[in-house]
Protein backbone atom coordinates (compact mmCIF):
# COMPACT_ATOMS: atom_id res chain seq x y z
CA UNK A 1 0.00 0.00 0.00
CA UNK A 2 2.80 2.30 1.03
CA UNK A 3 4.51 1.50 -2.63
CA UNK A 4 1.11 2.23 -4.46
CA UNK A 5 0.64 5.66 -2.28
CA UNK A 6 4.22 6.68 -3.21
CA UNK A 7 3.72 6.04 -7.06
CA UNK A 8 0.88 8.31 -6.81
CA UNK A 9 2.42 10.97 -5.58
CA UNK A 10 4.94 10.32 -8.49
CA UNK A 11 2.96 10.37 -10.93
CA UNK A 12 1.31 13.58 -9.22
CA UNK A 13 4.05 15.54 -9.24
CA UNK A 14 5.21 14.87 -13.12
CA UNK A 15 1.83 15.65 -13.58
CA UNK A 16 2.22 18.67 -12.23
CA UNK A 17 5.45 19.41 -13.58
CA UNK A 18 4.03 18.56 -16.92
CA UNK A 19 1.56 21.26 -16.44
CA UNK A 20 3.91 24.31 -15.35
CA UNK A 21 5.89 23.43 -18.68
CA UNK A 22 2.86 23.64 -20.63
CA UNK A 23 1.41 26.78 -19.22
CA UNK A 24 5.57 28.27 -19.24
CA UNK A 25 5.34 27.21 -22.70
CA UNK A 26 2.39 29.03 -23.35
CA UNK A 27 3.42 32.25 -21.81
CA UNK A 28 6.37 32.39 -23.92
CA UNK A 29 4.31 32.06 -26.98
CA UNK A 30 1.59 34.36 -26.02
CA UNK A 31 4.82 36.82 -24.93
CA UNK A 32 6.39 36.50 -28.58
CA UNK A 33 2.52 36.97 -30.35
CA UNK A 34 2.26 40.04 -27.98
CA UNK A 35 6.06 41.34 -29.10
CA UNK A 36 5.36 40.78 -32.51
CA UNK A 37 1.80 42.38 -32.73
CA UNK A 38 3.82 45.35 -30.91
CA UNK A 39 6.33 45.54 -33.61
CA UNK A 40 3.90 45.13 -36.30
CA UNK A 41 1.69 47.75 -34.22
CA UNK A 42 4.55 50.49 -34.27
CA UNK A 43 5.78 49.91 -37.79
CA UNK A 44 2.23 50.71 -39.01
CA UNK A 45 1.00 52.94 -36.73
CA UNK A 46 3.61 55.01 -35.47
CA UNK A 47 4.48 56.90 -38.77
CA UNK A 48 1.29 57.91 -39.87
CA UNK A 49 0.33 59.17 -36.21
CA UNK A 50 3.59 61.00 -36.66
CA UNK A 51 2.87 62.40 -39.83
CA UNK A 52 -0.75 62.81 -38.47
CA UNK A 53 0.90 65.03 -35.77
CA UNK A 54 3.30 66.60 -37.54
CA UNK A 55 1.15 67.92 -40.33
CA UNK A 56 -2.33 69.13 -37.93
CA UNK A 57 -0.56 70.30 -34.74
CA UNK A 58 3.22 71.33 -35.58
CA UNK A 59 2.20 75.27 -36.35
CA UNK A 60 6.18 75.37 -37.54
CA UNK A 61 7.74 73.98 -40.58
CA UNK A 62 10.52 74.13 -42.50
CA UNK A 63 11.01 73.81 -46.61
CA UNK A 64 13.86 74.05 -48.54
CA UNK A 65 15.18 76.45 -45.76
CA UNK A 66 11.97 78.54 -45.97
CA UNK A 67 10.37 78.92 -42.41
CA UNK A 68 6.45 78.71 -42.45
CA UNK A 69 3.43 79.48 -39.73
CA UNK A 70 0.55 77.25 -40.17
CA UNK A 71 -2.75 79.56 -39.03
CA UNK A 72 -5.93 78.86 -39.25
CA UNK A 73 -8.91 81.38 -39.56
CA UNK A 74 -12.08 79.31 -38.80
CA UNK A 75 -11.95 76.29 -40.67
CA UNK A 76 -9.62 77.47 -42.87
CA UNK A 77 -5.66 76.87 -42.86
CA UNK A 78 -3.17 78.85 -44.44
CA UNK A 79 1.11 78.81 -44.23
CA UNK A 80 2.62 81.96 -43.98
CA UNK A 81 6.22 83.43 -44.22
CA UNK A 82 7.65 86.28 -43.81
CA UNK A 83 10.27 86.91 -46.51
CA UNK A 84 12.68 89.87 -45.22
CA UNK A 85 13.29 92.50 -48.03
CA UNK A 86 16.49 93.29 -48.36
CA UNK A 87 18.68 96.23 -50.64
CA UNK A 88 22.00 95.75 -52.00
CA UNK A 89 23.52 96.18 -49.01
CA UNK A 90 21.68 93.55 -47.55
CA UNK A 91 19.60 95.66 -44.82
CA UNK A 92 16.52 95.02 -44.45
CA UNK A 93 13.90 97.57 -45.39
CA UNK A 94 10.40 95.74 -44.41
CA UNK A 95 9.09 92.23 -45.00
CA UNK A 96 6.42 90.59 -46.80
CA UNK A 97 4.26 87.49 -45.27
CA UNK A 98 3.79 85.43 -48.21
CA UNK A 99 0.25 83.25 -47.53
CA UNK A 100 -0.31 79.89 -49.31
CA UNK A 101 -3.80 77.31 -48.92
CA UNK A 102 -1.45 74.30 -49.54
CA UNK A 103 1.23 72.97 -47.68
CA UNK A 104 4.42 74.19 -49.06
CA UNK A 105 5.78 70.37 -48.23
CA UNK A 106 2.82 68.95 -50.48
CA UNK A 107 3.63 71.93 -53.34
CA UNK A 108 7.02 70.26 -53.60
CA UNK A 109 5.35 67.27 -55.12
CA UNK A 110 4.45 69.04 -58.13
CA UNK A 111 6.69 68.94 -61.21
CA UNK A 112 8.99 71.93 -62.71
CA UNK A 113 10.82 72.26 -65.92
CA UNK A 114 14.42 70.79 -64.91
CA UNK A 115 15.05 74.41 -66.90
CA UNK A 116 13.61 75.96 -64.17
CA UNK A 117 15.71 74.11 -61.76
CA UNK A 118 18.50 75.16 -63.25
CA UNK A 119 18.06 78.45 -64.36
CA UNK A 120 15.48 79.73 -61.95
CA UNK A 121 11.87 81.96 -62.87
CA UNK A 122 13.53 84.78 -65.02
CA UNK A 123 11.02 87.79 -65.55
CA UNK A 124 11.61 91.22 -68.05
CA UNK A 125 10.37 93.04 -65.12
CA UNK A 126 10.31 96.39 -67.08
CA UNK A 127 7.48 95.17 -69.00
CA UNK A 128 4.15 94.06 -68.55
CA UNK A 129 3.88 90.46 -67.76
CA UNK A 130 0.76 88.53 -68.71
CA UNK A 131 -0.61 86.25 -67.47
CA UNK A 132 -2.35 84.19 -70.46
CA UNK A 133 -4.92 81.94 -70.55
CA UNK A 134 -6.54 79.08 -72.61
CA UNK A 135 -10.13 80.19 -73.21
CA UNK A 136 -10.90 76.15 -73.30
CA UNK A 137 -9.46 75.24 -70.08
CA UNK A 138 -11.39 73.40 -67.62
CA UNK A 139 -13.46 75.50 -65.57
CA UNK A 140 -13.24 74.75 -61.65
CA UNK A 141 -14.86 76.64 -58.82
CA UNK A 142 -11.69 77.76 -57.89
CA UNK A 143 -10.23 79.23 -60.94
CA UNK A 144 -11.31 82.90 -59.78
CA UNK A 145 -9.87 83.26 -56.68
CA UNK A 146 -6.64 80.97 -57.90
CA UNK A 147 -6.01 83.49 -60.66
CA UNK A 148 -7.13 86.45 -58.20
CA UNK A 149 -4.34 85.47 -55.94
CA UNK A 150 -1.76 84.84 -58.09
CA UNK A 151 -1.82 88.07 -59.77
CA UNK A 152 -1.75 89.68 -56.89
CA UNK A 153 1.05 88.04 -55.72
CA UNK A 154 3.10 89.01 -58.66
CA UNK A 155 2.37 92.48 -58.42
CA UNK A 156 3.12 92.68 -54.91
CA UNK A 157 6.47 90.74 -56.62
CA UNK A 158 7.10 94.13 -58.27
CA UNK A 159 5.80 92.72 -61.82
CA UNK A 160 3.12 94.71 -63.76
CA UNK A 161 0.29 92.26 -64.73
CA UNK A 162 -2.14 92.58 -66.69
CA UNK A 163 -4.76 89.38 -68.16
CA UNK A 164 -4.78 87.86 -71.97
CA UNK A 165 -5.18 84.61 -73.61
CA UNK A 166 -3.65 82.51 -76.05
CA UNK A 167 -6.73 81.79 -78.34
CA UNK A 168 -6.20 85.39 -80.54
CA UNK A 169 -9.88 84.62 -81.95
CA UNK A 170 -11.59 84.69 -78.21
CA UNK A 171 -8.76 87.69 -77.61
CA UNK A 172 -9.82 89.42 -80.18
CA UNK A 173 -13.76 89.40 -79.33
CA UNK A 174 -13.57 89.43 -75.86
CA UNK A 175 -11.12 92.72 -75.98
CA UNK A 176 -8.41 91.07 -74.01
CA UNK A 177 -4.63 90.77 -75.04
CA UNK A 178 -3.22 88.19 -77.65
CA UNK A 179 -0.66 86.70 -75.96
CA UNK A 180 1.78 83.33 -76.34
CA UNK A 181 5.15 82.44 -76.61
CA UNK A 182 6.25 84.63 -79.49
CA UNK A 183 5.86 87.61 -77.46
CA UNK A 184 8.25 86.24 -74.87
CA UNK A 185 11.37 88.35 -76.14
CA UNK A 186 10.28 91.84 -74.78
CA UNK A 187 7.12 90.50 -72.85
CA UNK A 188 7.06 87.76 -69.53
CA UNK A 189 4.00 85.13 -70.59
CA UNK A 190 2.73 83.08 -67.81
CA UNK A 191 0.33 80.47 -70.05
CA UNK A 192 -2.53 78.96 -67.82
CA UNK A 193 -4.42 75.66 -68.87
CA UNK A 194 -5.10 72.26 -67.86
CA UNK A 195 -4.43 68.93 -68.68
CA UNK A 196 -4.15 65.16 -68.11
CA UNK A 197 -0.60 66.39 -65.49
CA UNK A 198 -0.62 69.14 -62.64
CA UNK A 199 3.33 70.46 -63.56
CA UNK A 200 5.11 74.02 -64.60
CA UNK A 201 7.06 74.25 -67.68
CA UNK A 202 9.24 76.39 -69.49
CA UNK A 203 8.45 76.48 -72.99
CA UNK A 204 10.65 79.22 -74.20
CA UNK A 205 12.87 82.05 -72.92
CA UNK A 206 10.11 84.48 -70.48
CA UNK A 207 7.20 82.07 -71.35
CA UNK A 208 5.67 79.68 -68.73
CA UNK A 209 3.03 77.63 -68.67
CA UNK A 210 1.09 76.39 -65.52
CA UNK A 211 -0.73 73.10 -66.20
CA UNK A 212 -3.24 71.60 -64.16
CA UNK A 213 -5.21 68.56 -63.96
CA UNK A 214 -8.55 67.81 -61.72
CA UNK A 215 -8.81 71.37 -60.76
CA UNK A 216 -5.57 71.66 -59.14
CA UNK A 217 -4.84 75.34 -60.09
CA UNK A 218 -4.77 76.83 -56.90
CA UNK A 219 -2.00 74.01 -55.79
CA UNK A 220 -1.03 74.63 -59.66
CA UNK A 221 -0.11 78.67 -59.69
CA UNK A 222 1.29 78.28 -55.52
CA UNK A 223 4.17 75.84 -56.71
CA UNK A 224 4.92 79.02 -59.13
CA UNK A 225 4.82 81.60 -56.51
CA UNK A 226 7.04 79.25 -54.23
CA UNK A 227 9.89 79.13 -56.92
CA UNK A 228 9.94 82.75 -56.95
CA UNK A 229 10.40 82.61 -53.25
CA UNK A 230 13.20 80.10 -53.38
CA UNK A 231 14.97 81.82 -56.03
CA UNK A 232 14.77 85.03 -54.09
CA UNK A 233 15.41 83.37 -50.85
CA UNK A 234 18.51 81.69 -52.59
CA UNK A 235 19.71 84.65 -54.59
CA UNK A 236 22.95 87.15 -53.27
CA UNK A 237 21.56 90.15 -55.31
CA UNK A 238 18.53 91.59 -53.11
CA UNK A 239 16.67 94.90 -54.55
CA UNK A 240 13.75 95.33 -52.02
CA UNK A 241 11.32 93.18 -53.90
CA UNK A 242 10.90 89.60 -54.30
CA UNK A 243 11.31 89.48 -58.04
CA UNK A 244 15.47 90.44 -58.04
CA UNK A 245 16.32 91.71 -61.76
CA UNK A 246 15.71 91.85 -64.69
CA UNK A 247 17.53 89.09 -66.18
CA UNK A 248 16.62 87.19 -69.31
CA UNK A 249 18.32 85.94 -72.07
CA UNK A 250 18.03 87.15 -75.87
CA UNK A 251 16.13 85.33 -77.97
CA UNK A 252 17.55 84.68 -81.68
CA UNK A 253 14.49 86.29 -83.17
CA UNK A 254 13.24 88.79 -82.02
CA UNK A 255 9.48 89.22 -81.76
CA UNK A 256 7.20 92.44 -81.31
CA UNK A 257 5.96 94.06 -78.45
CA UNK A 258 2.54 93.56 -77.83
CA UNK A 259 2.13 96.27 -75.70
Amino acid sequence: MAEDGETEKDMNESEEKSDKNIKSRQNRQLMVIIILMGVLFISLFIPSAYRYIIKNYINDIEYNGIEFYKVKSGSLVFYESVIPLLNEKDEEIGTYIARFKTDPRELANIPVDYKIERDGLKFRSNNTVYISMNSSMENCSDNNIALFDFSSFLSDSGLTIKPAFTNITYANQSGYTYADCQHSSKNTIIKVDSGNKTEIIRERTNCYKIVYNQCEIIPALERFNLRIIEDYMNSTKKTGTIIISNQTINEDNESEDIE
